[in-house]
């Protein structure tokens, strides 16, 4: 008889050999001694008999010293002592404001599961191979002692919602509880963001979004304006332009019953079928102009040099602008112009030109010209009303 070991994930495990024989032949049998506590003296460890001294010379089974059944206790999970509050903040918040309803209209076939991975995915940074390490020191394994967090079956998790359906299920369930909650949906900010990432799939692609150029997907997202609630996202190409998608993104929350009447858009979604778009759908807007078009050229060429008076001065939020109204066209459509001046911003930008004016060798001319432009921002929008003058002819 002789004891073979062997090391799994750090830790070293016993097997007792031995050989019998029948006959000419000679069988060999194991059996398991289980974890090494102390390889010395001879103590293991094993589900049938817990922490025990084996001796090999007399092939008997002892009881373990008084010490190590007192360290084997230490070493045991506690099954009551567990993280409590932030998970039962979070399961009461989801409760109390209807939430659940619209989590639980996934309809994944084990709802502890799902309301678990929910709190582990908000409360816990670690990747998805300790989830079922959290649960099991957390309070989570009481409200929902059915949840099955191993590797494996967090994955069959995963792809069983990320489907289209559970996604729509959640939606419209979702914007139902907006509406009986009293937070109408109808004004909204949409914008983009770019996730950057060399996996190799259809969704990877070069983008070149402010003259910065990289691999990314393009995530876009709708929230509602008063709350900052998701209302709306959806991933595309990072090639595709964040002008093109609007009109889809409007028609799509149409058809999940978000019939919006006011946006603020980003820069980027300034294009004409989007503006002409929101004129014939009657939807309000603001939306701020790049420095590159031919509008902005023109409102700052012609009201710059007027902004700068005591009638254009305005407070928000402890920051003061200069801030003029102008009417203008949009694609042949009345609108509003708002030019302004952010003085902090300006003076920021200004004392960074005069850093870098002498290494750029620039002019007392240049160094003018340039910090004419900075700190200046025009924000458009469509009037709330707009007078169709062929009907009133």
């Amino acid at each position: 008889m002789y004891i073979a070991y062997d090391v799994k994930k750090g830790v070293e495990y016993a097997k007792l050999y031995s050989s019998r024989r029948e006959g000419t032949r000679t069988f060999k049998e194991h059996s398991n001694l289980g974890r090494v506590l102390d390889k010395k003296e001879g103590i293991y460890q094993n589900r049938e008999r817990g922490v025990f001294a084996y001796c090999l010379e007399s092939n008997t089974y002892e009881s373990a010293p008084v010490g190590y059944e007192l360290a084997e206790k230490g070493r045991r999970k506690e099954a009551l002592i567990v993280d409590f509050g932030d998970v039962f903040f979070l399961d009461e918040f989801v409760r109390r404001s209807g939430l659940i309803a619209a989590v639980d209209a996934i309809g994944y076939g084990n709802p502890d599961t799902l309301r678990a991975m929910l709190c582990y995915y908000i409360l816990c940074s670690m990747s998805n191979r300790y989830a079922q390490d959290w649960w099991e020191g957390s309070y989570a394994r009481i409200l929902y002692p059915e949840a099955s967090l191993s590797s494996q079956r967090v994955s069959e998790f995963l792809a069983a919602i990320g489907d289209e359906y559970s996604q729509r299920e959640f939606f419209r369930e979702y914007f139902s509880l907006l509406e009986k909650s009293g937070n109408q949906t109808e004004n909204i900010l949409i914008d983009s963001t770019g996730l950057p990432n060399s996996i190799h799939f259809p969704l990877t692609a070069i983008s070149n979004h402010n003259g910065e150029i990289s691999n990314e997907i393009r995530l876009i997202y709708v929230v509602q304006q008063n709350t900052g609630l998701p209302i709306y996202f959806r991933y595309c190409p990072g090639n595709v332009i964040d002008a093109t998608t609007l009109i889809r993104c409007l028609a799509e929350l149409k058809e999940q019953g978000v019939n919006t009447k006011f946006a603020i858009l980003d820069a980027g979604y300034y294009m004409e079928d989007n503006i002409q778009e929101f004129y014939d759908s009657k939807i309000s807007f603001i939306t701020r102009l790049k420095e590159n078009l031919k509008l902005y050229k023109e409102l700052v060429a012609e009201h710059l040099g007027s902004l700068e008076i005591r009638e254009n001065l305005v407070e928000y939020n402890g920051r003061y602008v200069y801030l003029k109204c102008v009417a203008c066209q949009l694609c042949g459509n009345s609108a509003y112009a708002y030019v302004g001046l952010d003085i902090e911003r300006k003076s920021s930008e200004s004392h960074k030109t005069f850093q870098r004016a002498k290494d750029k060798k620039l002019t007392t001319d240049q160094v003018y010209d340039t910090i004419q432009r900075q700190g200046v921002f025009i924000l458009v929008r469509r009037p709330d009303k707009i007078v169709d003058k062929r009907k009133k002819k």
